[in-house]
């Protein structure tokens, strides 16, 4: 499903907003509470510890070895989606199979994508340049990182379809999460839902966390919210 036939305009800028606010631990609790699954994605780590929370809707490429009959020099085309595919609030979500051995972008692409105004790299294998990249403050999640470049080796072989990553599906148009803690993935049409209830799960850790500031218990914390929910509803 495309982003844009869900959300244009202010609702998208206003859904990246609020989802910014939310952890990702927040978001996988509420999916779970709501029967979704956590839609957690496995196996990458942030280029730096100290990179922003990032919020974009997925623009997916997916890459494979070369065939041994290819004769064209670049045929990993995830540089073209970035000038010619990738906007504001977009994620860019590379699957390169998790292959260690040769990487897909450096710093100049991630900055081409910063300066367009995109979210983030989701890639499932390597990057260069990885100081350089975190030197920009933009946020990456990758496999690892190699210096080696992509043209002799990879070529894109889908663009905006399905990946899967860490055993779970991206769809284009999907939004993702990424902070320090992981990575997750939202089905755009129930995004507001988990929104809702990520923020009903973020106000309640907000109130238990001021209760322990204070010395009381964590299971005593538990017990006054319960007992404040049940005095809301009465």
């Amino acid at each position: 499903m495309n982003s844009s036939s869900v959300f244009q305009g202010k609702d998208r800028s206003a859904l990246v907003e609020a989802f910014r606010a939310m952890p990702t631990g927040n978001i996988c609790d509420a999916m779970e509470q709501l029967g979704l699954g956590c839609g957690a994605v496995h196996g990458l780590s942030p280029v730096s510890m100290t990179q922003p929370r990032a919020v974009g809707f997925a623009v997916t490429v997916r890459q494979a070895t070369r065939h041994h009959v290819a004769k064209e020099r670049q045929l990993a085309k995830h540089a073209a989606v970035i000038d010619d595919l990738l906007g504001p609030d977009d994620m860019l979500v590379i699957d390169a199979g998790g292959r260690k051995d040769v990487c897909t972008g450096g710093a100049i692409l991630a900055l081409r994508a910063q300066i367009k105004g995109a979210a983030g790299f989701v890639v499932n294998g390597c990057m260069r340049d990885v100081r350089e990249i975190a030197e920009l403050d933009f946020p990456v999640h990758l496999t690892g990182s190699s210096p080696v470049k992509s043209s002799p080796t990879l070529q894109t072989v889908a663009i905006n379809e399905v990946v899967e990553i860490g055993h779970t599906q991206i769809r284009p148009g999907d939004l993702i999460v990424t902070d320090d803690t992981g990575i997750v993935t939202i089905a755009i049409e129930v995004a507001q839902q988990v929104l809702a209830r990520a923020q009903e799960i973020q106000a309640k850790e907000a109130f238990i966390t001021q209760l322990v500031k204070e010395s009381i218990s964590f299971s005593d914390a538990l017990r006054r919210h319960v007992e404040q929910e049940l005095a809301q509803k009465s």
